[in-house]
């Protein structure tokens, strides 16, 4: 990936990478200084010139230009939230996954569990590229990795929504999801050396989520409940990140100056801690109930047959 600016006609900056030592230079901001005798009167013209020996057409985030400290400190904050964020959020994600994993491996009728848990590891491998500089791997199949991975997300996602739902037709939506994530991958290898390859596999994604979504609301409102609801708000917020990421509409909001996608995760599991402790508690009243019962059982037969009478001890 190579990069030109130039104000006014004048090249002021230039970075490239070595093909020995090649980067993903998506988590570093570039800043350069527009020397003041290259400006002019009225409106100036900053031009930057994108070059990628890729496969793939490489992307320019939002530019900011304006005084030093405010551009700085906007920055400052973007980088919270666009990469330490992402990277504090992956590590949380990656210690639940497994544990969803393990658990999972040991009670294999617990299928939420399994799916969460896929859920997870694909989310966890998406957001990679937030905080990645240098990755182990070629960036070339570091960056497809991360590419790909979002159709897992959205398939495991599926498949976990419709088992905690219990969906009547969670079977069906399990193949269609899988089958979905085939495709997607299928299209988007298929249609790569083409320019437009992302647009349709991403605009296939769309079609394929949103009767997904009104699926899960129409269940939702079929059987109403709050952990339901709060379990089908935080699918329809993973979706509507990841719309917001991949058909970039963040330059529509570019006060937010981050990315939403990673901290769908958020919601997804929060909604289901808040589903798992609800059934904790509710199987500790009902073993409380039935103590109690058991106890009064107790009682009655003891009223009724008081010890230390011989008949009673004979019966």
């Amino acid at each position: 990936e190579r990069h030109i600016v130039y104000l006014n006609g004048q090249e002021i900056a230039r970075r490239y990478y070595r093909s020995a030592r090649m980067t993903n230079p998506t988590n570093e901001p570039r800043m350069f200084s527009l020397p003041r005798h290259l400006l002019r009167d009225g409106s100036n013209e900053v031009t930057i010139r994108l070059e990628s020996s890729l496969d793939w057409a490489t992307v320019l985030s939002y530019v900011r230009i304006g005084p030093e400290d405010a551009v700085r400190s906007l920055n400052q904050n973007s980088h919270r939230l666009q990469y330490q964020g992402p990277r504090t959020i992956n590590g949380l994600l990656l210690v639940l996954s497994i544990a969803c994993l393990l658990f999972w491996l040991v009670r294999p009728e617990a299928q939420e569990y399994g799916w969460l848990a896929a859920s997870g590891i694909s989310w966890w491998v998406r957001n990679l590229h937030y905080y990645v500089a240098e990755p182990a791997i070629p960036p070339v199949i570091f960056g497809d990795l991360i590419a790909y991975s979002l159709f897992a997300m959205f398939a495991t996602v599926v498949c976990f929504a419709a088992v905690f739902l219990d969906l009547p037709n969670r079977k069906w939506l399990i193949k269609s999801a899988l089958l979905a994530w085939v495709l997607l991958t299928l299209t988007k290898l298929i249609l790569s050396p083409f320019p437009f390859a992302d647009l349709v596999s991403n605009l296939m994604n769309v079609a394929v989520s949103i009767p997904v979504a009104w699926l899960f609301i129409r269940e939702a409102w079929r059987k109403p409940s709050f952990e339901r609801w709060l379990m089908v708000f935080a699918v329809v917020v993973t979706f509507a990140s990841a719309y917001v990421a991949f058909l970039g509409l963040l330059s529509v909001i570019p006060y937010l100056g981050f990315d939403l996608l990673p901290y769908g995760s958020v919601f997804m599991f929060m909604a289901f801690a808040y589903a798992l402790a609800r059934r904790i508690l509710v199987a500790l009243d009902a073993e409380q109930l039935v103590d109690l019962g058991t106890a009064d059982i107790v009682g009655v037969a003891d009223d009724r047959h008081p010890v230390g009478r011989d008949d009673d001890l004979v019966r």
